[in-house]
């Protein structure tokens, strides 16, 4: 019973080393890992700050830069309306003028024909009035 008890105590020994033999890595990853973790914390403990400030600044240059395209688009907008306006303008403009002066080329077309027809009955006349001579 003693031998019994003597092996089991080396098998728990033997296991206990292994169990130790294979820890001995993990905490030594572990700790250079908490290590790194500690220089990473220490370094943004140091920048994080600078890095808010900057977070800050960028923030309100983007708010700016909104604000001006807001800006320019409302003047873009009212430009577009007063150029609308204008262009209903000249159409209304236009409109009128065709129709005061569609019957005044009417009256001009109608004048040019009666001139054309009495430049013609002249010839006409001329050219007998040379016949019976």
């Amino acid at each position: 019973m003693e031998l019994l008890l003597g092996l089991s105590a080396l098998i728990f020994a033997l296991a206990v080393l292994a169990l130790v033999g294979f820890l001995i890595p993990t905490i030594m990853e572990l700790r250079r890992s908490l290590q790194q973790v500690e220089r990473t914390t220490a370094h943004l403990n140091a920048h994080l700050p600078e890095i808010v400030s900057n977070l800050h600044d960028i923030t309100d240059n983007v708010s700016e830069m909104t604000e001006m395209g807001r800006e320019q688009l409302e003047g873009v907008g009212e430009t577009v309306d007063q150029v609308r306006a204008s262009v209903r303008r000249v159409t209304g403009i236009e409109r009128r003028l065709r129709r005061q002066v569609t019957p005044i080329l009417q009256a001009v077309g109608t004048l040019s024909a009666s001139a054309r027809a009495l430049q013609a009955f002249l010839t006409v006349i001329r050219h007998r009035d040379g016949r019976r001579r």
